[in-house]
C-alpha cells in the first residue's frame, strides 16, 4: 500500500496493517481527498470487497460499506464499518472521530485528533495515531496500538495484540491469551483472564498479571509489578523496581538495580539480581537468593511449617531481618544442622523456622541477623 499513512501511525502497527490488508489492494495508492470539493473522487480498491476511505483536512466522514461499487462518504464525526468483506479506514486531519467496526477483520487508523475506536468482532487492526485515543478490540484476535498520546487499549476476547507506544498508557487484555507492551512513559498494563505476557518498556510502568499464570517483564525505569493469581513469573529488568508475587507458586527475578521482592502466598522463588535487594517470601516455604549485591533477607513469624531457604547468603555482605519475629538477640535463636552442611535456625518463642544453606550452626554469630 502507498502513501496511506500521514507521518501519524507508527512503523509497527503500518507493519501490522501490511498484513491484515488484501494483497490486490497493496499497490494501491490512496491520497487525502477534500470532500467538500464534489469534483475529487473517492478511492476504492481493486475488488469490489475492498475498500479505503480518508477523511478530509479537519473534517471526518461517515461510511456504509456497500457489497459493489462505490463506497457512500458524507461529513460528519461518525464512521460506521458494515456490509461483507475487507473493510479499512483511515483518518486524516485533526478532528475526533467515533469508529465503530463491522463482524468482520477492520483495519482502522486514526488521525491526530482523540478518537474512540470500536473494532467489532473479527480479528480487527487499529491504530490511534496522535492523541488520546480510546480504542476496543472487542471479540477477535486483535491488534492495537495506541502510538502517540496517553491512550486506552482495551483487547477484549480472545488472544490479543496491544502496544501503548509513547505517553501514558492504559492497557486491558480482559479474556485471552494476550501480549501487551507499554512502550515509553508511565503506563498501566492489565492482563486479565487466561495467561498473558506483559511488557512495561521505557518509563515507570505498573503491571498487573491478574488472573492466569502470567509473564511481567518491568524493562526500564522503576516499575512495579503484582503478578495476581495463578503461577506467575516476574522480571523486574532495569531500574529499582517492587515486584509482589501475590496468590500462587512465583518467580521473582528483580535483575539490575535496588528491587524489592515480595513473594506473597505459595512457595515462591525469589532472586535479586544485581543490586542491593531486599527479599521477602510472605506465607509459604520459599527460596531466596540475593545475587550480587548487599541484600537484606527478611524473615517474619508466618505459619510454622513454612520454611524459607536462604540459598546465597554471603558473610560481611548480607544480613537477615528478624524485625518481624518474636526474636530480640542471638539468644533468641537455636541452630540445628541437617546433615547437608546447612543450619535450620529456629526463634524459640514462636517457633518461626527457616534454612541457611552451606553454614555449620558453629559457623553463625551476630553479625547475620538485624533483630
Amino acid at each position: 500500500m502507498g502513501s496511506v499513512w500521514d507521518g501519524n501511525v507508527s512503523p509497527d502497527a503500518y507493519s501490522y496493517f501490511l498484513k491484515a490488508i488484501p494483497r490486490n489492494l497493496r499497490d494501491d495508492t490512496v491520497r487525502e481527498r477534500d470532500f467538500s470539493d464534489p469534483s475529487k473522487s473517492i478511492v476504492k480498491g481493486t475488488s469490489a470487497s475492498d475498500y479505503v476511505i480518508l477523511g478530509s483536512g479537519d473534517k471526518l466522514a461517515q461510511l456504509k460499506g456497500a457489497p459493489k461499487g462505490f463506497d457512500t462518504v458524507q461529513t460528519g464525526s461518525s464512521i460506521n464499518i458494515s456490509g461483507t468483506g475487507f473493510r479499512g479506514v483511515v483518518l486524516t486531519g485533526e478532528s475526533n472521530a467515533k469508529v465503530t467496526g463491522s463482524t468482520l477483520g477492520d483495519v482502522i487508523a486514526g488521525n491526530d485528533g482523540n478518537n474512540a475506536i470500536k473494532a467489532g468482532r473479527g480479528n480487527d487492526v487499529a491504530a490511534g495515531g496522535e492523541g488520546r485515543d480510546s480504542i476496543f478490540g472487542e471479540d477477535g484476535r486483535d491488534s492495537l496500538f495506541g502510538d502517540a498520546g496517553n491512550d486506552s487499549l482495551y483487547g477484549g476476547d480472545d488472544a490479543d495484540l496491544l502496544k501503548g507506544g509513547t505517553g501514558n498508557d492504559l492497557l486491558k487484555g480482559d479474556a485471552g491469551r494476550d501480549t501487551i507492551y507499554g512502550g515509553d512513559d508511565a503506563d498501566r498494563l492489565y492482563g486479565g483472564k487466561d495467561n498473558d505476557r506483559l511488557y512495561g518498556d521505557a518509563g515507570s510502568d505498573r503491571l498487573y498479571g491478574e488472573d492466569g499464570n502470567d509473564s511481567l517483564w518491568g524493562g526500564d525505569d522503576a516499575d512495579r509489578l503484582y503478578g495476581g493469581s495463578g503461577n506467575d513469573r516476574l522480571f523486574g529488568d532495569a531500574g529499582n523496581d517492587r515486584l509482589y508475587g501475590d496468590s500462587g507458586n512465583d518467580s521473582l527475578s528483580g535483575m539490575v538495580g535496588d528491587d524489592q521482592l515480595f513473594g506473597g502466598s505459595g512457595n515462591d522463588t525469589l532472586l535479586g539480581g544485581d543490586g542491593d535487594d531486599t527479599l521477602f517470601g510472605g506465607a509459604g516455604s520459599d527460596r531466596l537468593l540475593g545475587g550480587a549485591g548487599r541484600d537484606t533477607f527478611e524473615i517474619d513469624n508466618g505459619a510454622k511449617n513454612d520454611i524459607d531457604t536462604i540459598a546465597d547468603f554471603k558473610v560481611g555482605e548480607d544480613v537477615i531481618d528478624l524485625s518481624g519475629t518474636a526474636a530480640t538477640k542471638l539468644s533468641s535463636l537455636s541452630f540445628k544442622g541437617d546433615g547437608n552442611g546447612n543450619t535450620i535456625v529456629t526463634v524459640k518463642s514462636d517457633g518461626t523456622k527457616f534454612k541457611l544453606v552451606g553454614y555449620d550452626p558453629n559457623d553463625i554469630d551476630g553479625s547475620f541477623f538485624h533483630f
